[in-house]
């Protein structure tokens, strides 16, 4: 039969060694780039834009869509939403690109690369030239030589 004072000594052996484990686990801790604990929302990470093109279509009315290339933070993350507006007092167009990152996969980080394309809505614009912005970091311009009605 056991003494209180093996049974003491037992368990506080079994006390150590489970809080060795849990201290070694830990809980999961955000990474760069997104990434959040399980439980919690995805948030978007950081897309990096490196080339913003200007695709003009050989077309009367004039069609123009904007080539955005650039490099996901890893390959669990993918564009969430593409946003656009204008501000025509201006000559200018701007593009929001969000991206959600997947929490449920284990992922390398490494870049992935994207490319989109995206149209804008330039029927009815005065000649002149304009300009496009993607995320606040880059931007490009386009002319219209006439009025683009028909």
């Amino acid at each position: 039969m056991a003494t209180p004072v093996h049974l003491l000594r037992r368990l506080t052996i079994a006390l150590l060694v489970a809080s060795l484990f849990l201290t070694a686990c830990g809980a999961p801790t955000p990474k760069a780039g997104g990434d959040t604990p399980p439980d919690q929302p995805a948030t978007p990470g950081e897309l990096y834009v490196e080339s913003v093109d200007i695709l003009i279509m050989e077309s009367f009315p004039v069609q123009i869509s904007v080539l955005v290339k650039g490099q996901l933070p890893n390959a669990c993350t993918e564009i969430d939403q593409i946003r656009q507006g204008d501000d025509l007092e201006n000559n200018a167009f701007w593009i929001e690109i969000t991206i959600v990152s997947s929490t449920d996969d284990a992922c390398i980080e490494i870049l992935a690369p994207f490319e989109e394309s995206i149209p804008l809505d330039v029927y009815g614009l005065p000649a002149g030239t304009y300009t496009v912005t993607v995320n606040d970091v880059m931007t490009a311009t386009f002319t219209l030589d006439v009025d683009n009605v028909l």
